[in-house]
């Protein structure tokens, strides 16, 4: 799953998709060290375009509200094994695919002692530079005025990340945005792959992201996984 992601150095979207970024509120624009569901977040979309050479930027609420009861309140992740066949995933795949700008997501990984605190680390591209995740998009059902709800679609582990969690985010290169938001859903669907290993690096940190309360560049900074500490047993969601 991805819960939890970093974009600290946005001003490269506005620079690469010569968006409407600077129309957004101040908190889209400045650096997040720990975006959380039900958070507004960046998210690059064709809507409302009557070019199909142009992008827009949109602010989203990450978490999609499910149709049916009994399930979570917001659904974050989608598995991409699943988009074509899922009641919930299938309309949105067809005409609400997005891109969210991001240069990091954190996973947890379970402690093998029972009872141990679960450990956080931060994944990024080698170079540190920014890409995108592949994400879907819907109108609020209950009210059309509140910004669109979106999720990012969750792809198997790399090498890298199967060390921590079976399953990670799916990442895009910049330049294949316009290839996940184009009109041909068969070759955006073949974007859908673990990203390789080799591009990516990861890092322990602290457990302090567990509380999205936090957000400041701190959460990002490297620790030995003998210093590890913390009061979370779990990352909460919200």
């Amino acid at each position: 799953m991805c819960g939890r992601y970093t974009l600290t150095k946005p001003d490269w979207v506005e620079h690469d998709f010569h968006t409407s970024f600077p129309t957004l509120a101040d908190s889209l624009r400045r650096p997040r060290f720990n975006v959380a569901p039900g958070q507004l977040v960046l998210a690059i979309t064709r809507r409302g375009a009557e070019n199909s050479e142009v992008l827009d930027t949109d602010a989203m609420r990450w978490g999609v509200e499910a149709p049916w009861k009994g399930g979570p309140p917001q659904m974050i992740n989608a598995r991409s094994e699943k988009l074509r066949s899922s009641r919930l995933w299938k309309s949105m795949l067809e005409t609400g695919r997005c891109a969210i700008p991001a240069d990091g997501f954190y996973e947890w990984r379970t402690a093998e002692k029972k009872g141990a605190r679960k450990q956080p680390f931060w994944f990024t591209l080698s170079g540190g530079e920014g890409f995108m995740f592949a994400g879907l998009s819907t109108p609020d059902r209950t009210n059309p005025e509140q910004p669109d709800q979106c999720a990012i679609v969750t792809v198997e582990a790399n090498e890298l990340v199967e060390g921590v969690h079976d399953r990670m985010p799916a990442m895009l290169r910049r330049r294949d945005v316009e290839r996940w938001l184009g009109t041909d859903l068969d070759e955006a669907l073949t974007l859908l792959q673990p990203f390789p290993s080799i591009e990516m690096t990861a890092r322990t940190v602290g457990r302090a992201v567990g509380s999205s309360a936090n957000d400041d560049a701190s959460l990002i900074e490297p620790i030995e996984s003998a210093e590890a500490d913390g009061s979370f047993t779990e990352p909460p969601l919200f």
